[in-house]
């Protein structure tokens, strides 16, 4: 039988979903929430993100410059330049977000199970559906929220005062996760590396 094609929608799913889990994206945003919230996550978990962090930002540059040069102004090539770390880190997080407000909870729910063993709390099935965008644009219409973007919980309605609550619980965990993994903490780094320094030093005397 013939594999059933994919309807645009599911394959903008599919690449949402896998941008959430594909591992430059999450050592970015790992690496950046370690280095912001160093007593959240510890001095070794601070000293430890360094090597990953560095190395997924060093490659994301020369991806983003790549891209900047393919799409550069032939009349005016000199303009090109390498992104800096903040624009690296912004536009990953930029991503990050419009990811989030395109998935739905349940789908939400179902990637961060995927980067973090830790257990999280399942949401309510009635929630999972729910996508983020979709309750703001009725919130916005309904004049929960005015042009100025400030919000009025008592013009929501149950269902989405939750979701809204979810939702950011959600980006907290997933963000969570990922400095986690980040940035591992290895509580025998210096240990290991004082035993092999001795060792390597033993080794040369005989």
């Amino acid at each position: 039988m013939a594999k059933k094609e994919q309807t645009k929608e599911e394959k903008a799913r599919d690449l949402a979903i896998s941008t959430l889990e594909h591992k430059v994206m999450q050592n970015i945003v790992g690496g950046a929430e370690v280095k912001q919230q160093r007593p959240l996550y510890g001095e070794l978990a601070f000293q430890n993100v360094d090597e990953v962090y560095n190395t997924t930002k060093a490659n994301a540059r020369d991806e983003l410059y790549k891209q900047r040069l393919d799409n550069k102004d032939p009349r005016n090539p000199e303009t090109v330049t390498p992104p800096t770390d903040y624009e690296i880190v912004d536009s990953y997080f930029k991503q990050k977000d419009e990811v989030f407000a395109f998935l739905s909870l349940g789908d939400l729910e179902d990637v961060i199970k995927k980067v973090t063993d830790e257990s999280i709390e399942i949401l309510p099935e009635g929630l999972k559906g729910y996508v983020y965008q979709d309750v703001i644009q009725k919130a916005q219409k309904n004049g929960a929220i005015d042009k100025n973007g400030k919000l009025y919980p008592d013009k929501l309605g149950k269902d989405e005062k939750y979701v809204l609550e979810a939702h950011n619980l959600l980006k907290t965990a997933y963000t969570r996760a990922c400095a986690l993994n980040a940035g591992k903490t290895n509580y025998f780094a210096d240990v290991n590396q004082g035993i092999k320094e001795i060792s390597e030093a033993y080794k040369k005397e005989k």
